[in-house]
């Protein structure tokens, strides 16, 4: 299954638990911010600036809803407002023509470097 960046909530955009800490919501924020920044290794031919800037401005928003007591409160409100659980997905980068997707049900032991190391290995025959 095939879910759009543009859906991701702000906790799969960060890559941690709806549970988390201040101090753990802050060192994924400065990881992703470094994952996405001009000239990174990551993003390298996956997606183009304007995706890029995009996606900075996300992260930006997830960070300052996600380090304010009250608007995360309110976030997660507004999220869990169904069944009380938010499923929580491991995602994977898929490159297609224009735009960068994911897939979802990675294996929760599969980390986002791993999974960068596996795609830019080449396969030996």
């Amino acid at each position: 299954m095939i879910k759009k960046i543009e859906d991701w909530n702000h906790y799969e955009l960060l890559d941690i638990d709806p549970e988390a800490l201040p101090d753990d919501i802050h060192k994924a924020y400065q990881r992703t911010l470094e994952a996405y920044r001009k000239g990174s290794l990551a993003t390298y031919g996956l997606i183009s600036d304007k995706e890029r800037e995009t996606m900075l401005g996300r992260i930006k928003q997830a960070y300052e809803v996600l380090s304010s007591q009250r608007k995360r409160s309110q976030y997660d409100a507004a999220l869990f407002s169904g069944n009380g659980k938010v499923r929580k997905s491991r995602a994977r980068f898929r490159r297609t023509l224009e735009k960068v997707e994911i897939e979802d049900a990675v294996p929760p032991s599969s980390g986002f470097w791993l999974r960068l190391r596996n795609f830019f290995r080449r396969k030996k025959d």
